[in-house]
């Protein structure tokens, strides 16, 4: 499967939240992703922005992610995760993209100017060409703290917005991504004795 060039950003997004929290993982540090911290100190307006211009290249880089497999495993199960966070993130992009449009008439923008690009581009690169049980390892090393990062974004929403319908969003958020976690946790176990 080839790497479309505008989704280059939001795969790179995913690769450097992964690995940040991989990385914090191995050193035994709880620390907050980037993302989380850049949230934390925002209410109302600005957070909604915020919130809204983060999450959404979030979502765009698991569905990147997950339009590999199908090439790239014959594990069913991965299979349909994938067509899961793909059916399920591109329904809330939608939603949050029109949010951000009629409540601040904003548009999601671009993380070209990533630092960091080129080393996770490779990554990128290694996954797309991994195959079978190389790619689930690496998948699954990949999506779970990237999801870990959707969860702890979205566990900011309830005091920081009034708006109901972004907290429902972000609850419908936590409870998908913590029970595809757990899954994708007892997959890594069972799959590969980790």
């Amino acid at each position: 499967m080839k790497i479309h060039t505008r989704a280059i950003p939001c795969i790179v997004l995913a690769v450097l939240l992964a690995a940040t929290n991989a990385t914090q993982a191995h050193q035994g540090k709880h620390d907050k992703d980037p993302m989380t911290q850049s949230l934390e100190a925002l209410k109302g307006k600005e957070f909604e922005v915020m919130f809204l211009k983060e999450m959404i290249p979030h979502h765009q880089s698991a569905v990147e992610m997950a339009k590999l497999i199908p090439a790239n495993t014959k594990r069913p199960e991965l299979i349909k995760l994938g067509a899961q966070i793909t059916a399920s993130q591109n329904a809330e992009i939608k939603q949050m993209t029109d949010w951000l449009k009629s409540w601040h008439g904003e548009t999601p923008g671009s993380m070209e100017k990533m630092p960091g690009m080129d080393k996770m581009m490779g990554e990128m690169k290694t996954l797309e060409k991994a195959k079978d049980a190389e790619f689930d390892k690496m998948f699954l090393q990949m999506m779970i703290p990237h999801h870990e990062g959707a969860v702890s974004m979205s566990a900011l929403v309830e005091k920081r917005t009034e708006r109901p319908e972004l907290r429902k969003l972000a609850q419908e958020i936590t409870k998908a991504q913590q029970a595809e976690i757990a899954e994708m946790k007892s997959w890594e176990k069972s799959w590969f004795k980790q």
